[in-house]
């Protein structure tokens, strides 16, 4: 499993990279919903 725990992992680092995940998944969300909604209304 050191591809999903790496040695030397820290907590903070746990902790920044889970944080930059989230918002990364904000961004892509705020995105995409959007424009699915928006096409999912025009072809009704």
């Amino acid at each position: 499993m050191p591809n999903i725990y790496p040695a030397g992992l820290t907590r903070s680092m746990q902790f920044w990279l889970g944080g930059i995940l989230v918002k990364i998944n904000l961004v892509l969300y705020t995105v995409w919903l959007p424009r699915r909604r928006k096409t999912r209304i025009n072809t009704w």
